[in-house]
């Protein structure tokens, strides 16, 4: 199911987004009657953003840090984009220098739900920052993402299938660990992932 929703993420990123981006410029290059440096400078804004746009698909997908530097340096890139692009502030205690590796399927699955409750903060939340906290001890690593916006009820099932809810318990026992939210209309919303590294050795 999680993979279903990425594809489907991509799907319509690549209609929506990148689709509109290559009409703009075929559109542009069409206007052969117009003055040739104008067009040659429009076409070459659409292709900078058309780089750019595709450059955050592929960041999105799976980020090189992932891989090349662990989750640690991941959430400091994505922490640094998502603030870019919402202007939300993600107050957080992640060392980028922190070189602690983990599990892969630990990793992943800690990165994709981080990048999934802030996207709902985003979309949902209406707040101007958020706050996450790694934990990690010699037996447990814990993520908390959590900000004091509008708040849902967590047992609405319509809200829990809208928000990815389900999508990422389903990716965090997947992959060893427990997910756990708490949330109240008015109070804000906490998300909560533990591992047991030990299990994961």
């Amino acid at each position: 199911a999680a993979q279903e929703n990425e594809r489907r993420h991509v799907a319509v990123e690549l209609h929506d987004e990148i689709g509109q981006l290559i009409t703009g410029l075929k559109l542009i290059l069409e206007r052969r009657q117009e003055d040739t440096s104008t067009l040659l400078a429009e076409a070459r804004a659409v292709a900078n953003e058309l780089m750019q746009r595709v450059r955050e698909m592929s960041l999105n997908l799976r980020p090189a840090a992932l891989d090349d530097f662990g989750l640690p340096a991941a959430l400091s890139d994505l922490f640094k984009r998502f603030a870019s692009q919402t202007k939300i502030i993600v107050h957080h205690n992640i060392n980028p220098l922190d070189e602690h590796r983990f599990d892969k399927a630990v990793e992943i699955a800690a990165f994709r739900v981080a990048q999934e409750a802030l996207t709902n903060v985003a979309r949902h939340a209406d707040v101007n920052e958020a706050n996450v906290t790694l934990t990690v001890t010699p037996d447990h690593m814990q993520i908390s993402i959590a900000d004091l916006g509008k708040g849902f009820d967590a047992n609405s099932r319509d809200m829990s299938a809208s928000t990815g809810l389900s999508g990422m318990a389903e990716r965090v026992n997947m992959a060893g660990g427990r997910f756990s939210l708490q949330s109240a209309p008015g109070e804000g919303t906490l998300v909560l992932i533990v591992f047991d590294l030990k299990q994961t050795e």
